[in-house]
């Protein structure tokens, strides 16, 4: 009888970080611009294969697209370079697509894909949606639904880069985290309803109190 062969579990292959242009090809009156508007000490690197970059365009022409990266403070400290040519612009916002100068933007390029995602981007509202998820978490930690809406969070960040795909996903499975953990009803609300139940099972039977 032949032996089994050794099942060797398959490593997933690491995701490219590839940059899509050599950072030697950025035209040094770019880099120097950008240094002007974000100080001298701000780095302008070339967009990577698998990144998602966030931030305001500070320079656009027929080929190459300038965004500043946005941080956690919001404040803006270095820069990413696009190729135009890279970039396939999305959103009913963005009607001219050759007027993205000044606006607020997020690119994410998709591995495999041959050009990167562009769509409208509103920290403000970016900014609005996490603290409401802050509070819903909150409210629902009361339920032991929060461990679903976390788990939840985890994957629409891994898996879903278009912004209202994400925050549809996200409504949805608060919707069904509330109906799986009903929130439990307080001790006062309980007590109040176990006379009316009694009351309805005396006057069943015939029982006067």
């Amino acid at each position: 009888m032949a032996q089994e062969q050794e099942r060797v579990p398959s490593e997933k292959p690491e995701k490219s970080t590839a940059p899509r242009m050599n950072a030697k090809e950025i035209p040094s009156d770019l880099i120097a611009g950008t240094k002007d508007v974000l100080g001298q000490e701000a780095y302008l690197a070339p967009a990577k294969d698998n990144g998602e970059y966030k931030g305001k365009v500070l320079y656009s022409d027929e080929t190459y697209v300038i965004q500043a990266l946005a941080t956690k403070n919001g404040r803006h400290n270095n820069a990413v370079i696009h190729r135009r040519e890279d970039l396939d612009i999305q959103g009913d916002k963005l009607k001219d697509r050759n007027d993205i100068k000044g606006r607020n933007i997020q690119v994410y390029y998709k591995e495999g894909a041959e050009k990167g995602k562009l769509y409208p981007w509103s920290p403000e509202k970016e900014a609005a949606l996490k603290e409401a998820r802050i509070a819903e978490r909150e409210r629902l930690q009361k339920t032991g639904a929060d461990k679903v809406i976390s788990s939840a969070e985890k994957y629409a960040e891994a898996n879903f880069k278009n912004p209202k795909q994400r925050e549809a996903f996200l409504k949805g499975m608060a919707e069904v985290a509330k109906d799986a953990f009903p929130q439990k009803a307080a001790p006062e609300q309980r007590q109040k309803t176990v006379p009316a139940q009694t009351r309805e099972k005396s006057q069943q039977s015939g029982m006067e109190r």
